[in-house]
């Protein structure tokens, strides 16, 4: 009898355990649990416009900071569309609109946009702990938003710097000679695979990219339309590779001569370039990705954002 009344035990103590909720928004505030002043929990802002950005379609969630109350409208994920959107639901006074919505390739104009109307701009990371969805079964685009809306209303979202539109695209010109850099490095590759495959030498590291190098390799290549014999096709796939190397090459000199350009103007990357081992690329890099270093309240916060220091350990 005692193991029967144990079990039953057991048995209602997990009926009376609260369900699982099927998303991960946090649940609605009761009356009795009191509410905390709108300058306390939304920065003294009355108004939330949480954006779910999307390539062709945002979510957005309207939210009244005081009463807790949302709607959600679906919009096209173009300036002009977010322009309309934000001017409608604009508060008399536009500081007390405030516009959240995660960093994204889209993140840039959307903050301009919101900006020059002149309400209150976050653009956040989805990186933060508040963040994570965990067991859940529902995740929607209305999900995000609502759960943005949310974490703004209770100020935990964490904030990501948006630089200038110029700074932007000095950025976007970096990761795109990077990218440059990184195809002529595929068809390097390509051009060993195919002499490893006719178990033919080429020289190590660099010698084989020099002028000499690259006279020795079209010295094989024939365009693909003369390799009739099956046996030669391996010359037309070493033409094409070549050919795009040639191209690419020509393109990284232009990329080269405009980032030399823009930075001849900037005394921050010619102090850089004193150190020892730091080239124009790495210290353009460092500057343009810095961008104010004002916004850093310490050296240990700039190894932090640079990824030097992902963890920080200094109890005991």
């Amino acid at each position: 009898m005692a193991g029967h009344a144990h079990a039953f035990e057991l048995q209602n103590t997990k009926l009376a355990r609260p369900l699982q909720r099927t998303h991960a928004i946090p649940p609605p505030i009761r009356e009795d649990q009191g509410r905390s002043s709108t300058k306390g929990d939304c920065m003294g802002m009355t108004k939330i416009l949480a954006l779910d950005l999307g390539k062709f379609k945002t979510v957005c969630c309207v939210m009244d900071a005081v009463t807790r109350q949302h709607v959600f409208e679906t919009i096209e994920t173009s300036p002009r569309n977010v322009h309309e959107f934000v001017a409608r639901h604009l508060t008399a006074d536009a500081q007390q609109t405030h516009v959240v919505f995660e960093t994204c390739d889209t993140a840039g104009w959307v903050h301009d946009v919101c900006a020059a109307l002149g309400t209150s701009v976050t653009c956040t990371h989805a990186n933060g702990e508040a963040w994570h969805w965990r067991r859940v079964k529902r995740k929607t685009d209305r999900d995000d938003a609502f759960k943005l809306a949310r974490l703004a209303l209770l100020d935990q979202l964490l904030p990501v710097h948006v630089p200038s539109p110029a700074m932007r695209q000095k950025r976007r010109l970096i990761l795109h000679r990077r990218a440059v850099v990184t195809r002529r490095t595929q068809s390097r590759n390509a051009v060993r695979a195919i002499f490893n495959q006719q178990g033919l030498p080429l020289a190590r590291g660099n010698k084989q990219w020099t002028r000499a190098g690259l006279d020795e390799l079209n010295k094989h290549a024939r365009p693909i339309a003369e390799c009739t014999d099956p046996l030669e096709l391996w010359r037309g796939r070493l033409k094409v590779e070549l050919d795009l190397m040639a191209a690419v090459d020509a393109e990284l000199k232009l990329l080269d001569k405009t980032l030399d350009t823009l930075a001849s103007g900037d005394d921050r990357i010619a102090l850089l370039q004193t150190i020892k081992g730091v080239g124009p690329r790495v210290a353009e890099a460092v500057v343009l990705h810095l961008d104010d270093p004002h916004r850093f309240k310490c050296s240990d916060e700039v190894a932090s954002y640079a990824g030097l220091v992902p963890k920080q350990i200094e109890s005991g």
